[in-house]
């Protein structure tokens, strides 16, 4: 794998980080962040390939071979629990209070807490390989065109896909409203969707790999997949290639503490590549634990977690190191403040502010604020009046073409 600088530097103030061309006036830092990596025990729960996880509820989740379903409230006490199925399970997913996981066989489950869970009638055979919650449904991709959506993860409807391809893997953005399934069948599959119900299929020039997983991060997709491939794309439809340095078939990317997280396998010695980036432009390669191939990662409680063969778990904290920096721009120097579950700011011109609010998995929850506002002070809520499960968030402030993000615990 190709080398590249060791550090990601972004601009932090007060908790959020900035990404691109500073806009604001406040104080600020500079966050380098670390990515160390270190190999978790669990040879005593399982020693199954792992294939999927996810954090929700203050559990993390992890599934794969055999009906194999582990969870740890730390990342590194790790215990089985009884799935009920010995079929394989690829993806999991958290949502409205709510685990859903699936696999092979069309196998879906359905669970409160990660421990007891129940078998739900997906309505199909077709092995099931990317789960997703966002816009107050439950959406199942897999093999065989199949697209599935809930609103409870119990009864499911299926929908109609443009294409004859597998989709491995499924992800929501907000500019506009928009879903973005990835996957192939002797070459890229890119379905779009504008709730998640009606989909059309895209064509790219930018790779003829086969895609495996996708992410928005509040300004584009990245999309992943097969020979190193990596596209970028701000819309859903039109994919710029970008250069990852490596060969192997990448396998899941999150999005979370101001980067881009990814994770692969078939790699150069067959190690399995740990990948990160600030942008999705320019990639670093880190340095994994572990000799086993890696099938998937997740973010939650300010730890990265990445799950692969023979039970491996690997974990990296989200610390870093803080030097003093400051920005230029619209807010007035010292004015951003948290208050309870308001974001407080004084402008000093006029301008266009969004605010938006995702969950750790970096999943849009609802948008806030879109427009214009004018000098002087605002105070904007976080809830805006919804109902959410108690939780770490994401707020993304967002002026022009850059965003700012803090981690919040909010929910009820």
């Amino acid at each position: 794998m190709k080398n590249m600088k060791n550090t990601e530097n972004s601009i932090s103030a007060f908790g959020f980080a900035w990404r691109g061309m500073a806009v604001m006036s406040l104080l600020a830092s500079v966050v380098v962040a670390q990515n160390t990596w270190t190999t978790v025990a669990t040879s005593s729960c399982t020693s199954a390939e792992l294939r999927g996880i996810t954090y929700g509820n203050g559990e993390y989740v992890a599934v794969g071979d055999s009906g194999t379903i582990i969870t740890s409230p730390d990342g590194k006490n790790w215990a089985k629990q009884l799935s009920g199925t010995a079929r394989e399970l690829f993806c999991v997913t958290w949502g409205d209070n709510l685990f859903v996981a699936a696999g092979d066989s069309g196998v879906a489950l359905t669970s409160p807490n990660g421990a007891s869970w129940t078998p739900q009638s997906s309505g199909t055979k077709n092995s099931l390989r990317g789960a997703l919650w966002a816009d107050n449904e439950f959406i199942l991709v897999g093999l065989n065109s199949s697209i599935l959506t809930s609103p409870d993860g119990v009864s499911w409807n299926h929908r109609v896909s443009p294409c004859t391809c597998d989709l491995l893997g499924i992800a929501f953005g907000d500019q506009p409203t928009i879903f973005v399934a990835v996957g192939g069948y002797l070459g890229p599959a890119l379905l779009t969707s504008p709730d998640g119900i009606t989909w059309t299929s895209s064509s790219t020039s930018a790779t003829s790999s086969m895609l495996t997983s996708v992410i928005w991060n509040g300004e584009e997709f990245t999309a992943i997949g097969e020979k190193g491939s990596i596209l970028t794309s701000p819309n859903g439809l039109s994919w710029t290639n970008q250069v990852s340095g490596d060969t192997a078939t990448l396998s899941d990317i999150i999005w979370a503490d101001n980067q881009f997280v990814l994770v692969g396998h078939e790699g150069v010695g067959v190690f399995g590549p740990i990948l990160t980036s600030p942008t999705g432009i320019a990639w670093a390669d880190r340095t994994s634990p572990t000799t086993q191939w890696l099938y998937g990662v997740g973010w939650g409680n300010n730890l990265f977690v990445a799950v692969g063969t023979n039970g491996t778990v690997i974990i990296s904290p989200s610390g870093s190191t803080v030097v003093a920096g400051k920005t230029p721009g619209l807010v007035k120097q010292g004015s951003m403040r948290i208050s309870g579950s308001a974001v407080n700011y004084d402008l000093v011109n006029t301008g266009h502010v969004s605010l938006r609010l995702f969950d750790i998995q970096g999943r849009l929850i609802t948008i806030l604020l879109d427009g214009e506002q004018s000098a002087g002070s605002h105070s904007l809520s976080f809830r805006s009046g919804a109902t959410m499960p108690f939780g770490r968030y994401i707020l993304s402030l967002k002026t022009g073409a850059t965003s700012l993000e803090q981690s919040a615990v909010l929910g009820h």
